[in-house]
């Protein structure tokens, strides 16, 4: 049986938003979401942290922007 987008990537077309996600636990969750074809939106307390998680998770394709408040 071969396998579909679906078996592959679950949660394609889904979004995620996902806090914390500059470390740790956050940041693994983020990582399988967006393996498993989600979109991500994630937050963090500090920019450099979202940057390295956004270094981790690279997908083609990936649109990326930040705002710090």
């Amino acid at each position: 049986m071969a396998n579909t987008t679906h078996d592959t990537q679950p949660l394609l077309g889904k979004v995620a938003v996902i806090t914390g996600a500059g470390r740790g636990i956050g940041r693994a969750i983020a990582s399988a979401y967006a393996g498993a074809g989600a979109t991500v939106v994630c937050s963090a307390r500090s920019v450099a942290e979202i940057g390295q998680t956004v270094d981790l998770i690279h997908v083609p394709d990936m649109k990326q922007g930040s705002w710090q408040f």
